[in-house]
């Protein structure tokens, strides 16, 4: 295994012991990057492809590449290499036609064969300065960042080609070699120009972050090799129906759609197709950045005082029908505080628009998309939640903080097994008394068998749901009136309970009573989801405007 001298070790390079390592002894790695130049490819695809891992090897590839073509026996310095024609003074391949192993060729074109010059010019400092600024412009505040990248399919075609050419070139070196033990035109990009990225942005630069830095590299000029490739691949397939409105964008092959074509293909019928060693561009591929920010999730409990507000903006032929919604209350000040681009927004179950929710209030989470800057601290949510308290009588949300995507599964792992509690102000025919209502306690683990409510027919399928009410209690307000206290399984149908919905709710409290009765008000007492964890914040020394406006509803 060949290895070249390492930075600052200066008895290795005296000495001519190189500590780079190679899949091959040095003659052979010497063969190998001479046949490289000659087959078009730049100085980074060369290390690459004689299996070079160390990242530092690649800021500096030229100096690595002379000093891996300094021969033992005759001493020559990589300047005496660059004379010969042995080693570009740029340090990229040139040359318009393949010629043998041996001396290199005259250089007249400089972009590589395989990576169509991804890992040369986007690699130089002054390109990826240019990229920093792009960045900048876009005013995202961020404190490290990640880069990714979105690549040509078709390198995976030239890429396969070259090795094809290597194996039968150097049939017995590169015969346990594979694309899998190279390292990538990503993992080279990354190590080149991130940390450059980073200190031209001063911040960091990490291999994963939550603010992301896209560069989109594409190639006009070698697209219908990927086209070819893939006609070879239809003509070897049966034909499929075309949809009647086929989406020729959204079928677009992938990745592993390539990968899996080329795998498939014979080597003989693949040479057919493609050039081995792959054709020299002309140009080189074009460059476009964006920014991106991974989700944030923000979670909290709130609490709903008035009957004339929806869970959600509610719109019918493009009329609100409600002012405004807890959705709006809440997500707009979190985009604003987030300088998001969108958000969307779950809850723990849903309110009717004439429904409370009071106790410790609903769990929720808001997923914040594209936010433009760091993720605030907990005081700053804090001091968020004191706004939007403030701001209404209607809401008051507690416990607002920031989740990882994880922890977003409990409100959903939830919905099943989870009880809630209500109230509702039940209107009864024949009065009613405390002895009269007292056998409600006594019903524990009632089993219900609802259909689907008829209110809701048009958005939810028609089915017959089992669901429990696990208890329930009565006190009297006067003759016709009393307050209902349930204990119920999640996904309930509390106002059809009540009131049977026309015989498709059995039993009912109507059958139990064997009267008729009506739901008047319907309050959510609790929703016991142990989440998100309860925050403990100093109360102001003046009430809440909602918690005063609760009490005043309750006692009315």
């Amino acid at each position: 295994m060949a290895t070249v001298g390492g930075d600052g070790d200066n008895a290795n390079m005296e000495t001519n012991q190189p500590n780079v390592e190679t899949f091959f002894e040095l003659e052979e790695s010497q063969a190998v990057i001479r046949e490289l130049k000659c087959c078009g490819c730049c100085s980074r695809c060369i290390l690459r492809l004689i299996g070079v891992k160390r990242q530092s090897s690649y800021i500096d590839p030229l100096e690595v590449l002379s000093q891996l073509l300094k021969s033992k026996e005759n001493g020559s310095s990589p300047s005496q290499e660059a004379e010969d024609g042995s080693a570009e003074p740029d340090g990229e391949p040139n040359a318009s036609s393949h010629q043998p192993a041996g001396g290199l060729p005259s250089v007249t074109s400089g972009v590589c064969s395989v990576c169509l010059g991804i890992l040369q010019g986007p690699c130089e400092k002054s390109h990826v300065l240019d990229l920093a600024e792009q960045v900048r412009e876009a005013d995202f505040g961020f404190e490290n960042f990640t880069m990714s990248m979105v690549l040509p399919l078709q390198l995976l075609i030239r890429e396969h080609c070259i090795f094809l050419h290597l194996k039968s070139m150097f049939s017995e070196l590169y015969q346990k070699s594979s694309h899998g033990m190279i390292a990538t035109i990503k993992e080279v990009y990354k190590w080149v120009c991130g940390p450059v990225m980073g200190d031209a942005l001063d911040v960091s630069f990490y291999f994963k972050s939550p603010m992301e830095i896209m560069v989109t590299f594409t190639h006009q000029e070698t697209e219908e090799e990927l086209n070819k490739l893939l006609r070879r691949s239809k003509d070897n397939q049966p034909q499929r129906k075309r949809a009647k409105f086929f989406n020729a964008a959204a079928n677009a092959p992938g990745r592993p759609v390539v990968i899996s074509t080329i795998k498939d293909l014979p080597n003989s019928l693949f040479k057919e197709l493609f050039s081995c060693p792959p054709s020299i561009p002309r140009s080189p591929c074009t460059t476009e950045v964006a920014c991106w920010y991974s989700a944030v999730f923000v979670a909290g409990r709130y609490n709903k005082y008035s009957r004339k507000l929806s869970q959600t903006p509610w719109l019918i032929d493009g009329e609100r029908k409600t002012e405004s919604s807890i959705q709006e209350i809440v997500c707009d000040p979190l985009k604003e505080l987030f300088k998001a681009s969108e958000f969307r927004f779950s809850a723990s179950g849903r309110e009717d628009v004439d429904v409370r929710t009071l106790g410790n209030g609903r769990p929720f989470v808001v997923e914040i998309l594209n936010s433009r800057r760091p993720i605030p601290s907990q005081a700053e949510l804090t001091a968020l939640q004191k706004r939007i308290n403030k701001s209404t009588p209607d809401v008051r949300i507690r416990d607002l903080q920031c989740i990882g995507r994880e922890d977003t599964n409990k409100l959903k792992d939830g919905e099943e097994i989870k009880t809630k509690s209500y109230s509702a102000l039940v209107w009864s025919s024949p009065e009613q008394t405390a002895e009269s209502l007292a056998f409600l306690s006594d019903q524990k683990d009632l089993v219900l068998h609802q259909k689907t409510p008829i209110r809701v027919l048009h958005r939810r399928a028609l089915a017959t749901r089992e669901r429990i009410v696990h208890s329930m209690s009565a006190t009297v307000k006067d003759a016709h009136h009393f307050r209902l206290f349930l204990k119920t399984q999640a996904g309930t149908y509390i106002k059809e309970f009540i009131h049977g919905d026309f015989g498709r709710t059995k039993p009912s409290l109507g059958s139990l009573l064997k009267c008729e009765v009506d739901i008047l008000e319907l309050d959510v007492e609790s929703v016991d989801l142990d989440w998100p964890p309860s925050l403990s914040e100093p109360e102001d020394s003046d009430e809440d405007n909602s918690e005063q406006a609760k009490e005043v509803d309750r006692e009315t």
